[in-house]
């Protein structure tokens, strides 16, 4: 048993039409709508490789953040309100 070795593209040996296809259905569907169909298949690719590229991204952010509150661990909790805003800008009460 021999194995054939080619250099044709993946795509051919996938079963997808090669160049002759490709201009025997621009004469039967037109140059206009061959070309339509090359565009939609450009921005399809884009599309999903764009998708792709920012699923990964979303992926490996997810892994680098810790769980918890997002503030330095050095840092105080907050205060409780003890002092409203009101009387933080009033100033200092005077003696009375």
């Amino acid at each position: 048993m021999t194995t054939r070795v080619t250099h044709e593209p993946a795509g051919r040996a996938r079963g997808q039409p090669g160049p002759v296809a490709w201009l025997a259905a621009a004469r039967v569907i037109g140059r206009q709508a061959l070309t339509g169909l090359a565009l939609a298949h450009g921005y399809d690719t884009a599309f999903w490789w764009t998708a792709g590229i920012f699923a990964v991204g979303a992926i490996i952010d997810g892994a680098l953040l810790r769980p918890g509150p997002l503030r330095p661990a050095s840092t105080a909790p907050p205060a409780h309100a003890e002092v409203t805003t009101a009387q933080a800008e009033a100033g200092p009460a005077l003696p009375g």
